[in-house]
């Protein structure tokens, strides 16, 4: 199970208060320019003005590392108003420029605070202390994330998570689980602190508390902890089989050797057959790693299977988020290479036909003799949607219908029924099918396919009329096309059987 971010929202307190910061050094100049009708302090607080609009956007202005730009700006105000004003003597006076003193004085000390992670320690400590209170907890693992007391959690461990490992060792399993959401999205990871989630994962008896420490790790670049991390990858439970597999792939980079042998293990065990793939690594996978589980989908079942899942799915996210010409050419070229294996030629087949990228070339490879009954049905199929009169798709059609293979007839008549419009007798529910109809439609698939002479190639196609077939005239089809192929094909060699 992947838990999504929540999107980050503003505090309009803490916009409000940073506003607050911006403007006062131009307020204080202006209300002295006024009151003493000096050009120069109107300068200033105009100049000052500017100064602080460009960080305007900005949520929290007295954090790091905006709080220095901010005291440099205090720092300039106040500077201006001393030459403006240092022959004056009015109380009013040395008060503004106390005020553009101590402001910038205390921004200083809070920047220190931050910097060295002494604040964000105080407020996790006091964010922990809060979840223990707690006695109301969501029934939904995703809205943990949503928890006042774990979005204040989360934005205080970006430097230092050592306030919150006492909660991960909590009898509580709720507090854990929202200790581990809190960790989610750090990006600063010591090896102690990724030793110390695994060990608290490996120790916990609760699939949502190891598929949550799991997903904690997902966003640390680093590799130290690889091989611990794909341990997971055989745990009973699928969701922490899942974020395992997520993390570690997301993880290896350039370092796929480290866990080549564990996903080749995962995907080899008969008992995690039902995962599918590789869960969660789809459009992620490195190219070494696509290599090698191109070369197992050769190995024997599930091996193969599931890297032939694992493939189709990787490949699927990638054409669905980009248009990768050179993926859809490597692609096709694996289509119609003998040497690929039938099963990962047919699901490749398939997915270039979804998002309509089998191109005219291809199409025309793929009804050659050589090529997987499966895939020259799935290549006629196409060409007769766009044009249903297309001699070399319907040769092709008569050839398989002729081969003494029960599922082929049928494929052939769902073609016929579908696209030619010829009543096969074939329910519009497949499940309804049984013995006495797939007979009969087998027979009328051979009947269409023996009604023109085999030794007579280019003898034009018999009319439906044509006495001895028990097969009713379809209806008039209108041609559709379809975006990769052309509005008509040139004429090319006839197939012949």
């Amino acid at each position: 199970m992947n838990v999504p971010t929540p999107v980050a929202t503003g505090n309009p307190l803490a916009r409000l208060l940073s506003l607050i910061l911006l403007l006062a050094p131009a307020v204080v100049l202006g209300i002295f320019a006024f009151r003493l009708q000096s050009m120069p302090l109107t300068l200033g607080a105009f100049a000052v003005c500017l100064g602080g609009m460009l960080f305007v956007r900005c949520e929290r202005v007295w954090r790091p590392p905006l709080s220095a730009s901010v005291i440099l700006l205090y720092f300039i105000a106040f500077g201006w108003c001393w030459f403006s004003t240092r022959n004056s003597v009015e109380p009013a006076v040395a008060l503004a420029r106390g005020i553009l003193l101590l402001v910038p004085l205390l921004l200083l000390i809070s920047h220190d605070l931050f910097r060295t992670g002494a604040e964000p320690r105080r407020r996790a400590a006091r964010y922990c202390r809060k979840l223990k209170r707690r006695r109301q907890w969501p029934t939904d693992l995703m809205m943990f994330q949503c928890l006042p007391e774990v979005v204040g959690l989360r934005e205080n461990l970006k430097l230092d998570a050592q306030p919150v490992f006492p909660l991960l060792t909590h009898p509580s399993a709720e507090l854990r689980m929202a200790a581990f959401v809190a960790l989610k999205g750090r990006s600063m990871w010591r090896t102690s602190e990724m030793a110390f989630v695994l060990q608290q994962a490996q120790a916990s008896q609760d699939s949502a508390v190891r598929m949550l420490a799991i997903s904690a790790l997902e966003s640390s670049r680093q590799t130290t902890m690889l091989y611990e991390i794909g341990q997971f990858m055989t745990d009973p439970d699928v969701s922490v089989r899942a974020a395992a597999t997520r993390v570690a792939l997301g993880l290896n980079g350039k370092h796929w050797g480290q866990l080549r042998n564990t996903v080749r293990d995962y995907l080899a065990n008969p008992e995690f057959a039902d995962d599918r793939g590789l869960p969660g690594t789809a459009g992620m996978l490195p190219a070494v790693a696509v290599c090698d589980l191109t070369s197992w989908t050769a190995e024997a079942d599930p091996l193969s299977q599931r890297a032939i899942q694992a493939l189709v799915q990787h490949y699927a996210e990638v054409l669905g988020s980009t248009e990768n010409y050179d993926l859809v050419t490597e692609l096709s070229v694996q289509l119609l290479d003998t040497g690929t294996p039938t099963a990962l030629r047919i699901e490749l087949a398939h997915l270039l036909r979804k998002y309509k990228l089998l191109s005219t070339h291809v199409l025309d490879r793929m009804t050659n003799s050589d090529q997987p009954s499966s895939i020259r049905l799935l290549a006629t199929e196409v060409l007769l949607k766009d044009n249903p009169t297309d001699p070399d798709a319907l040769d092709v059609l008569r050839g398989l219908g002729r081969q003494p293979n029960r599922e082929i007839a049928m494929a052939v008549a769902r073609i016929l029924q579908s696209e030619l419009g010829f009543d096969m007798g074939l329910p519009t529910d497949r499940r309804s099918v049984n013995a006495k109809i797939a007979t009969d439609v087998v027979k009328r698939v051979r009947q269409w396919a023996m009604a023109r002479s085999v030794g007579n190639s280019v003898a034009p196609t018999p009319s439906l009329s044509q006495p001895g077939l028990n097969i009713e005239t379809p209806a008039p089809v209108v041609s559709r096309s379809h975006s990769h192929l052309p509005p008509s094909r040139k004429p090319g060699p006839r197939k012949v059987w």
